[in-house]
């Protein structure tokens, strides 16, 4: 049983840093560090051949390079271009395209609920969840993209090469 254990890194690190998102509209570098470094553990451990590994690494670099260029624009906020950097790597050239557009659709999805909320009128504070609070209060933050990229990785990792392995 206990062999199963690494699966649920990725899922416990990505939901670790969309809680912390939600409720501080950050993500901690930490977490992004240690998805890469299980990654590469995991990696190394179960044997996947090297041109899969580079393809990893190729595609979570490229995404890399994606989430400075949106950060620098004011698009993407620090954090959230480490986490997809870094839970890219996970997904690999394989499922990149599909874990991406699942991320867009649940970044999306997730933009125009926090967009209504931020338009209502403020809500009663003592009949209503702080986390809704917070998100309707804070207008000028932005929106926490955290929770859209564990959305992508959850509904992708299943199909991944590592995954696969794992489960055998």
């Amino acid at each position: 049983m206990i062999e199963l254990l690494p699966l649920f890194i990725l899922p416990f690190l990505v939901c670790l840093g969309a809680a912390h998102d939600v409720h501080n509209l950050t993500i901690p570098n930490w977490i992004s560090g240690c998805l890469i470094l299980f990654f590469f553990l995991l990696a190394f451990l179960l044997g996947l051949p090297w041109s899969s590994i580079g393809g990893h690494l190729a595609f979570g670099a490229g995404i890399l390079a994606i989430g400075i260029v949106l950060f620098a624009v004011g698009g993407f906020g620090g954090g959230d271009a480490k986490l997809l950097a870094a839970t890219s790597l996970w997904m690999g050239l394989s499922n990149g395209l599909s874990f991406l557009l699942m991320v867009a659709i649940a970044g999306g999805g997730l933009t125009l609920v926090i967009l209504l909320l931020r338009r209502m009128p403020v809500l009663n504070w003592q009949s209503v969840n702080r986390v809704v609070l917070h998100l309707q209060y804070s207008a000028n933050k932005g929106v926490p993209y955290g929770v859209a990229i564990a959305a992508g990785a959850l509904i992708t990792y299943p199909s991944t090469d590592l995954f696969q392995t794992l489960t055998g």
